[in-house]
């Protein structure tokens, strides 16, 4: 099941955040107004996702 926050969570809760995203290699999806907005998950864990979605993108 995927792991939903709202804006203010992120904000308040930047390492816990981080944490969980580095531990579970899940994304958080960030909600803003209720509305889904963003998703933030480890770089690290996803491998270098950036520099792929550079190169194809």
């Amino acid at each position: 099941m995927p792991t939903i926050k709202p804006s203010a969570y992120l904000r308040n809760n930047y390492n816990e955040v981080s944490e969980f995203c580095h531990s579970k290699m899940e994304p958080v999806f960030i909600t803003k107004n209720g509305y889904g907005d963003l998703a933030v998950m480890s770089v690290i864990d996803r491998g270098g996702f950036p520099l792929k979605l550079f190169l194809v993108g």
